[in-house]
């Protein structure tokens, strides 16, 4: 209980109420029943704010738990609930030690005295409405009880003229709730029966659960053996639960176990949000037990010989088709039509290498040469030596938090048309994480984005990954031993494309969880060696002739695969280039992690032998690992960045944060090609929300009238002015400080304005919208905030701001709806964003570095070419005179109409940045010289000195 004085007669306390007794309050003003009371209603409490009037010794009531009432209640005196009140403020007073009142109200004023175990109890006969004066007030507060009842779970109206909802309890509140009630109340109705057919278990059983309030739950199956040769123990997701009903419900789960052997079974409840687990049965123990007789190795071997057998098919087919060229393309297609995945490029080489002396190569030069080869066999001969491609990856289709996934989602399968199959390794997040990703079962239930298509992924195995120990600092003591993860991989395939999903909710709960500096490196390697085991297990039929690491999450890839002798031992991983492609290289994205934590040493966790240490050592700081830098040091392929100029930036002395002093030494190794985007699906939402078609997008006038009507839309939603002659400027994305906030917000040269308001000041007609989730503890982010917060004020209706994490649809509807597209960033390795606003027409102000130098074209006024305006000195005093000069030329509706369709007749789709990829990988694949020597590979040659630092 603490209290305050509110007046010279009256005290404020608060006292624990029993929730029990609240909702009853609540359900007798609603004129509902009453709810059922469960023993779980007494261990839970709210508050009440009580007053105490002095002079009358009369109880009011004015708030229970976080909620205001829409009146005050006052508690009848001599009631059960006036006696309740009296007896625990007694006990409490009791406990006070003061020789006078005074003394003793002050000591209620300052202490918090114990709460009494005993609750207060409420009775709805005991409460009564205190008098209002206006009949009309009375009526709107029945009213809005009435909706609100129906769409709220407890009551909480504010109190002023128009009572509004600020309903829900926090979160944890909820989860801490469903764990009590479902260790009281959730239990196995029946025991669980196993029905075991070869390698193939079903697993049986009835499980009753209470009803929750607003929490989902998760049911896992907790299962393993007890032989040596059996997998580890592991968790797997059987089924989600809304909580909405209570009931038994019968429960049937199907296992792959591979091996021989006994094993055992037990379920266990999660609460979503929370790591603590409800067990169902006997607590880590087993409730099911079964036996499988035989080992599957068989179907694991029935499974590589076809591999090998289609594979050898194949080869003889190209063999074939080499000494009769005219069969090669319906061969090529023969293949590909039961054996997608195989690369038909890296096979052909295969077989031109085996054919006696030169014999191959001079009957594939005599097919350029004597005869005009059709699509197919051009096709297959610019794939040469490239095969299979293996992506790793946070993100993708199914889970998006930055330009990554759209990189994920957009470049493989325009590979893939070109004739290079392509596999992603990535998670199966356990949990749904706001608009970055569903959940693990709604992609099982509903299927994965593959092209076109929506795939339903399929179980097809289990992986164990090992992760080393740590250590006492300084010892050889181990504070956490080493530990065996088991995950589980689901499948997702059309065509040549193919998505691996690994499952394991302790790492792959969320993406990019925030978590302390020990459980990311953790998470890290077990990434990187969840990869290398999916490649490395041989039934998947992963064989590739490139293995993609992206960023510092996967950074691991290349190295464990260079220096762990258990992947070495793998011929088709050890044949594999390694390629590691840098999306940002600034030291903040390198995976710079320490090696010691509150007295523990985290680097035998990467279960690699000490020598190896140096290569993963940051060159700033000694005590850290920098996964960027292992990663650079030990690709066997190649290192590859998001655009040349920022490949040529980060290979400079000074430019790469670090890495620098690494790809200095391998610049003939470094390659730079620019993001792309998906045109199609940009035209197809754009047509969406403006109902054009596809002819009428590339009709500039009609364009401009869409623009114009989504920019009306836009100034609605975000509470900007309406104005259909004002111009919208607008910034869309992460507000961090590489972003070049500093810009927007630093003040120009001369004034003692930002560079913002300076436009706001000297041209009427322009509106200015951000939007875009906000960085912890980046000072830029915080400055711009505030800097919009004042415009918002001093400039009403010209000035809006969300600070959030955009979807992609919300923010390509920003992109269209705006004029001009601001990007001052300091540093920019590729860019995305700049290319979707070319697509829908708006105009880039820039900066003339990395990524944005590289697509967007300076506007000359004498030639009228350009589809941008960029400046060169990072000062906001240069970026605001920039912009002037965009605002004044694209003033000019001739000029500006001009500029659209320059823009909109950019080409940076993904089908054009294909052949690029192709001259990198085959360069990988063959080798510099045979590179050089390859007769029918001249347009590859041309490209590298577009790509490669070296040139």
């Amino acid at each position: 209980m603490s209290t305050q004085l509110n007046s010279a007669e009256v005290l404020r306390f608060e006292i624990a109420v029993n929730a029990a007794a609240y909702r009853s309050l609540v359900a007798g003003l609603r004129k509902q029943e009453p709810p059922s009371l469960s023993h779980r209603s007494h261990r839970r409490a709210l508050k009440a704010a009580v007053e105490l009037d002095l002079a009358s010794r009369s109880y009011s009531v004015r708030a229970l738990g976080r909620h205001k009432l829409p009146q005050t209640l006052s508690v009848k005196p001599g009631s059960r609930t006036h006696n309740n009140i009296s007896s625990i403020l007694a006990t409490s007073l009791r406990e006070q030690q003061a020789d006078d009142l005074a003394l003793l109200i002050e000591n209620i004023i300052d202490a918090t005295p114990t709460i009494p175990s005993e609750h207060l109890q409420m009775f709805r006969n005991d409460i009564v409405f205190q008098p209002v004066n206006v009949a009309e007030e009375v009526e709107r507060v029945t009213q809005t009880v009435a909706i609100l009842a129906t769409l709220a779970p407890t009551l909480l109206l504010d109190l002023d003229e128009t009572p509004t909802l600020v309903v829900r309890e926090r979160p944890e509140d909820l989860i801490k709730e469903a764990l009590n009630t479902l260790r009281a109340d959730a239990h196995i109705a029946s025991r669980p029966q196993a029905k075991v057919q070869e390698n193939i278990v079903e697993i049986a059983t009835s499980i009753t659960l209470p009803a929750l309030n607003d929490t989902a739950v998760d049911l896992y199956m907790h299962w393993g053996g007890y032989d040596e040769t059996a997998p580890a123990w592991q968790d797997e997701l059987v089924a989600s639960s809304e909580g909405s009903a209570a009931g038994t419900f019968s429960v049937s789960h199907t296992l792959y176990v591979p091996n021989q052997g006994h094993y055992g079974a037990t379920f266990f409840l999660r609460p979503q949000g929370s790591t603590e687990s409800v067990w169902l049965g006997r607590i880590g123990a087993d409730d099911a037990h079964f036996y499988v007789s035989r080992d599957d190795l068989e179907v694991i071997s029935e499974r590589d010989a076809m591999l090998n057998e289609m594979r050898e098919i194949a080869s003889n087919m190209l063999a074939i088709s080499i000494q009769h060229p005219h069969t090669l393309e319906e061969q090529a297609q023969s293949i590909s039509s039961y054996a997608p995945h195989l690369g038909l490029g890296a096979l052909l080489k295969e077989v031109v290498e085996s054919a006696p002396s030169d014999d191959g190569m001079r009957a594939l030069e005599a097919l350029t040469q004597n005869t005009s080869p059709t699509d197919g066999v051009r096709s297959l001969l610019r794939t040469y030596g490239i095969g299979e491609v293996v992506f790793t990856t946070p993100e993708g289709s199914h889970a998006a938090a930055g330009g990554l996934a759209q990189v994920i989602s957009g470049l493989p399968p325009e590979l893939c048309k070109a004739g290079v199959p392509v596999t992603i390794v990535t998670p199966l997040y356990a949990y749904e994480n706001g608009n970055k990703h569903p959940s693990a079962q709604h992609l099982l239930n509903q299927g994965v984005q593959i092209g076109t298509e929506r795939v339903k992924p399929r179980y097809v195995g289990s992986i164990t990954v090992n992760v080393g120990p740590t250590y006492y600092q300084g010892t050889t003591f181990h504070r956490r031993p080493p530990s065996a993860l088991p995950i589980k991989v689901f499948l997702a395939q059309s065509g040549r494309l193919r998505i691996f999903l690994r499952a394991n909710a302790s790492i792959f709960d969320r993406l990019y969880q925030p978590v302390y500096a020990d459980e990311q490196l953790r998470r890290a390697v077990a990434f990187s060696r969840a990869t290398l085991e999916t490649v490395a297990t041989s039934h998947f039929g992963i064989r590739p002739s490139a293995i993609v690491s992206n960023d510092w999450m996967t950074a691991c890839v290349p190295a464990f695969a260079a220096l762990d002798p258990h992947y070495q031992n793998v011929p088709w991983l050890k044949r594999a280039k390694t390629i590691h492609m840098i999306h940002n290289g600034g030291a903040d994205y390198h995976g710079r992690l320490p090696i010691n934590v509150n007295n523990e040493d985290l680097w035998p966790l990467l279960n690699l032998a000490p020598e190896h240490f140096f290569g993963f050592r940051d060159p700033h700081n000694y005590n850290l690992i920098n996964f960027t830098m292992a990663a650079s040091q030990h690709v066997s392929g190649g290192i590859l960045t998001v655009s040349q100029p920022y490949a040529h930036q980060i290979s400079n002395l000074g430019g790469g944060d670090g890495i620098d002093y690494v790809l200095q030494h391998k610049r003939s190794s470094v390659f730079g090609i620019s993001n792309g985007i998906n045109r199609q699906e940009i035209d197809r939402y754009l047509a969406s929300i403006s109902g054009l078609n596809n002819d009428e997008l590339n009709d500039i006038e009609k364009l401009l009238e869409a623009k114009a009507s989504t920019r009306a839309r836009l100034q609605e939603r975000f509470g900007l002015r309406r104005d259909g002659t004002a111009r919208l400027i607008s910034f869309v994305g992460r507000m961090a400080e590489q972003k070049g906030l500093m810009l927007l917000s630093g003040r120009v040269d001369g004034t003692l304005h930002s560079a913002l308001e300076d436009l706001l000041l000297k041209h009427d007609d322009i509106q200015i919208l951000v939007a875009g989730p906000t960085t912890d503890g980046d000072r830029t982010s915080s400055d711009l905030r505030n800097t919009l917060g004042y415009l918002a004020a001093r400039y009403p209706g010209r000035v809006a701001a969300h600070f959030d994490y955009i979807p992609h649809s919300k923010a390509l509807e920003i992109i269209f709806g705006s004029t001009l597209f601001l990007m001052p960033s300091r540093f920019e390795p590729g860019g995305i964003t700049q290319l979707e606003a070319l697509a829908t027409g708006t105009l880039v102000i820039g900066r003339n570095v990395g990524g944005i130098s590289a697509t967007i074209d300076n506007f000359n006024a004498d030639t009228g070419t350009g589809n941008g305006f960029l400046c060169n000195d990072y000062t906001p005093t240069a970026f605001a005179n920039t912009a002037h000069w965009a605002i004044q030329t694209t003033r000019n509706s001739t000029t500006y109409t001009n500029l659209v369709r320059n823009a909109r007749s950019a080409d940076h789709t993904w089908a054009g940045r294909v052949p690029a990829y192709l001259a990198m990988l085959q360069r990988m694949m063959l080798g510099h010289e045979s590179f050089e020597a390859t007769p029918w590979n001249a347009e590859h040659r041309a490209r590298i000195p577009s790509i490669a630092v070296a040139a």
